[in-house]
């Protein structure tokens, strides 16, 4: 996950300090869903960071929303509803064109 939340970042420590393969860094929806400034949301690094975007079929949609919908906490404080939740999920996925994630790189 790319982003500031403590969690988050001591997360991505932990996969970058097991893995020596190169990773992907997925968005953390819904934070990403909200306009922001990439130099703030990326690490600060010596590394370029380039994203992918993975197209989702209709069976992968409904299991990201099912995931997003668990987290009861989530729903309660970014959605008005799980139909909105939904629509929302829905909207963003077809604006990013699927799954977007970050990998890093020495190259522009």
């Amino acid at each position: 996950s790319i982003g500031r939340h403590v969690d988050h970042q001591l997360t991505r420590s932990a996969a970058e300090s097991v893995f020596s393969a190169p990773l992907f860094y997925y968005e953390d929806y819904p934070y990403a869903q909200d306009e922001y400034d990439e130099a703030r949301v990326m690490p600060v690094e010596r590394f370029y960071w380039h994203s992918k975007i993975i197209t989702l079929s209709v069976a992968d949609l409904r299991a990201r929303i099912a995931a997003i919908a668990a987290f009861t906490s989530q729903l309660s404080t970014f959605f008005k509803g799980y139909n909105d939740l939904v629509q929302q999920v829905t909207r963003f996925t077809g604006t990013v064109g699927g799954e977007r994630v970050w990998h890093k790189s020495f190259e522009k």
